[in-house]
This record gives C-alpha cells, sequence and structure tokens, in this order.
C-alpha cells in the first residue's frame, strides 16, 4: 500500500497575513476567508507563526482591557513553531506532532507555506486504519 504523504493532505494556499497586523483586522480575515487560522509570514514570504481562533478569543478574555486594534497577530503567535516537508509520510508527521507535542503543524513548500492540520492527519490515519481492517494493509 502507497503511504500517504503530507502533501496529499494538507491545506494549499493558506490565508495569509503580516506579523503586524491587528487581531480585529485577523478576526475580520478569518470570517471572511472563512478559515480557523491564519499563517504569520513576512515580506519576503518567510514563516514566523501562525494564530489560530482560539488565540483570537484567548486575547479577548485574557486581554479585555486592551483593544483588538492595538494587539498584533506577532504578539499572540505561538513561539515554538516546527515544519514538516510536504514529501514526509503522515506517520512522519505523526511521530512528530507526538514528539513534539504539537496540536498543528506546519508543511514548509520553499516560498510558498501550507498547513496540515492534526484532525487532517487523522483522518488519514482513520482511512489507513479501516484499510487495514479490510484486510487490504495498514499502518
Amino acid at each position: 500500500m502507497k503511504e500517504i504523504l503530507v502533501s496529499d493532505i494538507m491545506t494549499h494556499n493558506p490565508a495569509t497575513i503580516q506579523p503586524d497586523t491587528n487581531l480585529l483586522e485577523c478576526a475580520k480575515v478569518m470570517v471572511r476567508k472563512k478559515v480557523g487560522s491564519l499563517v504569520v509570514i513576512d515580506k519576503k514570504k518567510r514563516l514566523l507563526g501562525f494564530i489560530s481562533k482560539h488565540d483570537v478569543l484567548w486575547a479577548l478574555v485574557k486581554k479585555s482591557k486592551e483593544d483588538l486594534r492595538k494587539i498584533k497577530a506577532i504578539d499572540i503567535s505561538p513561539k515554538k513553531i516546527a515544519t514538516i516537508k510536504p514529501e514526509a509520510t503522515v506517520r512522519e508527521a505523526i511521530n512528530k506532532i507526538k514528539e513534539l507535542k504539537f496540536e498543528l503543524i506546519r508543511a514548509n513548500v520553499a516560498a510558498n507555506k501550507t498547513n496540515a492540520k492534526t484532525k487532517e492527519i487523522k483522518r488519514a490515519i482513520s482511512r489507513l486504519i479501516t484499510l487495514d481492517k479490510s484486510g487490504k494493509g495498514g499502518v
């Protein structure tokens, strides 16, 4: 059985923002593009971080006295970031998630940043497990 690659399940062309984008604008972008996370990149398209809707909600609750227009995306982006190549297998991605205890990992494609969400990886795993139960291959 052919192994599923990260590139097979990752989100292509994710929504991106600059590090100085304020959280109010980040929330607007998420709603407009119907996404749950944004990739923070610099002008040279280098990955600096990412923020999720949960990060925006956290800032809203924890920093409620501050105006969301004064909080920058880079200020709430996780400091610990890992990348994985799109050519990596889903199995390698899962091992990396477990090893680093991450909820989300990023797949790095030269100048184009894309992401692979844990739930997408889990979906691929469930397909592998289903195949395994049917006797046609497995993890």
